[in-house]
């Protein structure tokens, strides 16, 4: 939503030498907002998960207001009106606003208090308290901190006082305090730097009460070091750490590992998993509210999260943890241990059928399976299982455990593991799993 160029800016302020100047540039920044608004509209409508209708754009000699209905594909009935106010500054302009959800899924407001100008957008959207419907949730005390110069430098800071929710199968979940940032770096803010903290989660499930103390996530995505023919590929290198983890009440240890990334198309992923959302809210729709049920979107949705899904598997991802450190303490077993765990997996891609694809989500549970017909998938349930088992690769390896945790284990996992061995090494390899070097299956 930036308000004006550097150029317009500089055009602004000469007019403003000039007698009558402030009006003129009343008038171009006036000019330059309308236009910034509905670039921003159209952004958000042509990406594959969002919506924009109802657009209004009423400007004045001083000010601009502007009202939008947001909504998500898949989700028609839950919409939210947005409702903007723009005071036209030479140099800065004040954004006021609110965004309104019609409490299908969400309750409560987002109140956004920015400023614009020639060097970007910055400002808060806050809410008090927000609901979450599908979930039985609420968050409270959501600030949302933006400084955005451009499409590649920009920071997001997110903090919530406390985060709560419930799934289906009554699973409580309850997070406090959590905060996430994200910014750019690097040449043209090809480097985004990620950090999750988390002091503290509850989780009550099946009757246990679980707790994680001091979460702490670090992330760094830059363009992938294997580019070829796709310049979307990224890499991601992070940390994941847990400080105490416990079980009604009782520490249980901690955990901490290294994670990396290799040959992500991310925009591919995304755009994936909006479709596969979509075509999972049509199905729903199909099945509950036929009169609503869209078949052509439910059909392009299907063909958008093939191919994007082909080309997030095309790229060969990888993903690698090495180390994973933990902690294990249980004290009605007398145990303290310290397991260290690497694993390796990832997928070969190249010359990938699409054919194959298609014979494999026909034969699975995928949403709109229905309309993928023989001849787009001419493989049957096992040729489309053993064509891709074989492109799977998967290694782990563990530095064999002490003789408390192997008698607590079940009797053919013991049988299977080789005492004398330092380290035991699972591994999935051209559709053969072995354990240290010896054949399973």
């Amino acid at each position: 939503m930036a308000v004006s160029s550097k150029a317009l800016v500089i055009v602004g302020a000469v007019v403003v030498v000039g007698a009558g100047g402030y009006l003129g540039a009343q008038a171009i920044v006036g000019n330059e907002v309308e236009k910034s608004l509905n670039q921003a509209f159209e952004r958000i409508d042509a990406s594959p998960g969002w919506r924009v209708t109802d657009i209004e754009i009423d400007r004045s000699l001083f000010e601009t207001n502007a009202r939008a209905t947001l909504g998500a594909v898949g989700f028609e009935d839950a919409t939210a009106a947005l409702d903007l106010h723009v005071d036209h500054g030479v140099l800065k302009s004040p954004v006021t606003g609110t965004l309104h959800p019609n409490e299908t899924l969400f309750e409560g407001d987002i109140d956004i208090d920015m400023v614009a100008s020639w060097s970007g957008v910055e400002g808060q959207l806050t809410a008090d308290t927000l609901g979450f419907k599908e979930f039985d949730g609420e968050a409270t005390g959501v600030v949302m901190a933006l400084d955005i110069e451009d499409d590649t430098r920009w920071h997001v800071d997110t903090r919530i006082e406390a985060l709560g929710f419930t799934y289906v199968d009554g699973s409580v979940v309850r997070l406090t305090t959590p905060r996430f940032e994200m910014d750019t770096r690097g040449d043209e803010g090809s480097e985004v730097v990620q950090r999750l903290e988390l002091p503290r989660a509850e989780i009550a499930t099946q009757g246990l009460n679980i707790y994680l103390d001091d979460v702490v996530f670090d992330a760094l995505t830059q363009p992938s070091a294997e580019l070829d023919d796709n310049p979307r590929r990224v890499d991601q290198a992070g940390t994941f750490k847990v400080a105490d983890v416990g079980v009604d009440g009782t520490s249980m240890g901690s955990l901490s590992m290294e994670i990396a990334a290799e040959r992500w198309d991310m925009q591919a992923f995304q755009d994936y998993n909006e479709a596969f959302a979509m075509l999972s809210a049509q199905n729903y729709r199909r099945e509950r509210d036929p009169a609503s049920f869209d078949e052509a979107r439910y059909r392009e949705s299907l063909t958008q999260a093939i191919d994007n899904g082909y080309t997030v598997l095309a790229s060969s991802p990888a993903v690698s943890i090495d180390p994973l450190n933990a902690h294990i303490v249980v004290p009605a077993l007398n145990l303290d241990f310290k397991p260290q765990l690497k694993i390796d997996m990832g997928f070969d891609g190249e010359n990938l059928s699409k054919e194959a694809l298609f014979s494999l989500a026909r034969h699975t549970d995928t949403p709109a399976r229905e309309l993928i017909t023989p001849q787009n998938a001419p493989m049957s349930e096992a040729q489309a299982n053993a064509y891709f088992s074989e492109r799977v690769h998967f290694e782990a390896s563990m530095v064999t455990p002490p003789e408390a945790v192997m008698d607590e284990l079940p009797l053919m996992a013991r049988f299977l593991i080789d005492a004398e061995r330092e380290q035991q090494t699972l591994k999935w390899e051209q559709g053969q799993l072995t354990l240290n070097g010896e054949t399973l299956f």
